[in-house]
C-alpha cells in the first residue's frame, strides 16, 4: 500500500471540510434550529461513511490478514479481478498487531466515527455517500465491490494420465490469489468408469457451485463425473478429451497424434495386481515424454516429470464414455497449438460440437497447464465469472 497507510493524514482534512459545511445559523438559543440540525446530521452521516471505509482500508494496510479471519473483511470480495483489495492469506482468526503510532491514529479515527454517529437520531443517507464507482449497501452498511453478493464457485481440477495433482500447482496458486477455493484431486487412472465415480463422490462432498476442470484423459473423467450433479455449473477442458457417449479416450486423440504409433514404441507396460486379462499399467517412454508430451518445458523439468509420472491402465483409454456432460453444461476449452498427444484439430472439433468457448495457446504442448499457467487460469476464471453472471 505505499508508504502512507490508507487514509492516514486525511482525517484532519476531512474534519475541516465537514466543518466548512456546517451552517452558522444557531438561532436565539445558540443551538442549531431544526433545519440546521438535519443538515448537520446529513453531513456527519456522510463523513462517518467515509471514515468507516478508511478504517477498513487501514486494516488492510496494517496487516496482510484481516482480524475477521479467512483473509476477508465483512462485505468485501477477495477477487482481484473485481477490483477488490487482494487478500490471499487464509487460516484461523488472528489478532492484528498495530504499532503505537498507527494505533493512536486508529483510536482517534474510531472515536470520531463514534462521536459523529451520536449527533442525530437516525439521519437520512447523505447524497454521494457511496464510494465512487461502487454500489452502496441498501442497509446503509457501507459500499461493497460489485458482484460481492455472488457465491464464488469452488474450482475442482482433475489431472490426466502420466501426471498427478501437482501438475495443477500453477493454477491452484493463481486461483487462490484471485480469492477462489481450488481443489486438485487425485484421479485414480484405473479405468474411466471407476475414475469418474471417484471424482463424482468427491464433488458430492462440496457445497455451492462448482467449476470442474479436466486435463487430457481428465477431460473424459469430468465428462462422466459431472453428469447428474447439479452443482457443476461449468466445465473446462485443458488439452483434453471430451468424448461423446460410446466414444473412447483413445479415439479422441486425432489422426496425426503420436499415440497412433505402435504401442511398443510409446509405452512401458507393467503388470499390476488383480489386473483383468490383457490389462497393464502404461508408462510413457522417456523419448516420447520429452519430445512429444512436454517439448515446451525446460529439459531438466521434463526429466523430473517423466521420472515421477503416474501410470494409467490400458482400460482407462479403451472404455467407452457412458456420459457426455458437455451436452448440458456450458464448457470452455484451452488448446495447446502444438499439442502432439491430442491434436489441436481433434480438440477444436470436440470444442465445436460442445459449443465451447475456446482459447488457443500458440506453441503450447500437451502440458499447457504447466508451461502456460497464466493462460489456463484466465480461461478457468472466465468460466468462474460466468457462474456469477448466471451463464
Amino acid at each position: 500500500m505505499g508508504g502512507n497507510p490508507a487514509g492516514q493524514g486525511r482525517g484532519d482534512t476531512q474534519a475541516t471540510t465537514a466543518k466548512q459545511h456546517m451552517p452558522e445559523d444557531r438561532g436565539m438559543s445558540g443551538k442549531p434550529d431544526g433545519a440546521a440540525r438535519r443538515h448537520i446530521c446529513d453531513v456527519v452521516h456522510h463523513y462517518h461513511r467515509r471514515l468507516t471505509i478508511q478504517l477498513r482500508l487501514l486494516m488492510v494496510s496494517l496487516h496482510s490478514e484481516s482480524p475477521f479471519g479467512h483473509g476477508s473483511l465483512p462485505g468485501w470480495s477477495r477477487s482481484t479481478a473485481d477490483g477488490a483489495v487482494p487478500l490471499t492469506k487464509r487460516g484461523p482468526m488472528k489478532m492484528v498487531s498495530i504499532d503505537s503510532g498507527r494505533a493512536g491514529w486508529l483510536a482517534a479515527l474510531t472515536a470520531v466515527a463514534i462521536a459523529v454517529t451520536g449527533l442525530g437520531g437516525a439521519p437520512a443517507q447523505a447524497a454521494g455517500s457511496g464510494l465512487r464507482g461502487w454500489p452502496s449497501r441498501s442497509d446503509g452498511g457501507g459500499p461493497i465491490p460489485a458482484g460481492a453478493d455472488c457465491v464464488k464457485p469452488t474450482v475442482v481440477l482433475v489431472h490426466g494420465a502420466f501426471a498427478d495433482a501437482s501438475s495443477w500447482s500453477g493454477e491452484v496458486q493463481r486461483l487462490q490469489n484471485a480469492g477462489y477455493v481450488a481443489r486438485a484431486v487425485a484421479n485414480p487412472l484405473r479405468g474411466l468408469t471407476g475414475d469418474a465415480a471417484s471424482v463424482a463422490d468427491f464433488l458430492k462432498t462440496l457445497s455451492g457451485p462448482i467449476v470442474l476442470v479436466g486435463h487430457s484423459y481428465g477431460g473424459s473423467v469430468i465428462s462422466n463425473a459431472a453428469a447428474g450433479i447439479d452443482a457443476v455449473k461449468q466445465l473446462v477442458y485443458v488439452d483434453a478429451s471430451a468424448p461423446a457417449v460410446g466414444e473412447t479416450s483413445a479415439q479422441t486423440s486425432g489422426q496425426t497424434s503420436v499415440l497412433n504409433a505402435d504401442p511398443d514404441t510409446l509405452f512401458e507396460a507393467v503388470p499390476y495386481p488383480n489386473a483383468p486379462e490383457g490389462d497393464a499399467d502404461l508408462y510413457l517412454l522417456e523419448d516420447v515424454f520429452v519430445e512429444s508430451f512436454a517439448p515446451d518445458l525446460p529439459e531438466q523439468l521434463v526429466e523430473v516429470l517423466w521420472a515421477s509420472q503416474r501410470p494409467a491402465t490400458k482400460t482407462a483409454f479403451s472404455t467407452p464414455s457412458a456420459q457426455a456432460a458437455w451436452m448440458t453444461i456450458p464448457s470452455w476449452y484451452v488448446i495447446g497449438g502444438d499439442d502432439k498427444i491430442i491434436t489441436p484439430e481433434s480438440q477444436m472439433a470436440m470444442a465445436k460440437r460442445a459449443n465451447s468457448q475456446v482459447k488457443v495457446v500458440p506453441g503450447g504442448s500437451h502440458l499447457t497447464l504447466i508451461s502456460h499457467p497464466d493462460a489456463v487460469t484466465e480461461q478457468i476464471l472466465a468460466a468462474a465469472r460466468a457462474v456469477c453472471a448466471g451463464n
